[in-house]
């Protein structure tokens, strides 16, 4: 999870700074982490791809849940306060 954090706390400022403003990674971020197993159960992380908010591809992990329960209405919610709170603050050019 630290290393996530990092990776984006990272990522979110480099764009921040390039922009001049806020990046929309904020809004929604899909970051794929790889980890590899090395000798004496040691584990390595790497960033594989991180996809922003217009063009995450998005999964379905069904299993053990219901076919008929889908978990989109959540996603859909924060997505959308997220969204806003965004575009309210590119609006307010004092907010970074």
């Amino acid at each position: 999870m630290k290393f996530v954090m990092d990776t984006y706390n990272g990522l979110y400022k480099l764009e921040s700074r390039m922009l001049s403003g806020k990046s929309s990674i904020c809004v929604f971020c899909r970051l794929d982490i790889g980890l590899i197993q090395g000798g004496n159960n040691s584990f390595h992380y790497f960033v594989n791809e991180v996809e922003r908010t217009q063009t995450a591809s998005l999964w379905s992990n069904l299993t053990g849940i219901s076919p008929k329960r889908s978990h989109i209405d959540l996603f859909g919610s924060t997505f959308a306060h997220a969204l806003y709170m965004w575009l309210h603050d590119i609006d307010n050019s004092c907010i970074i």
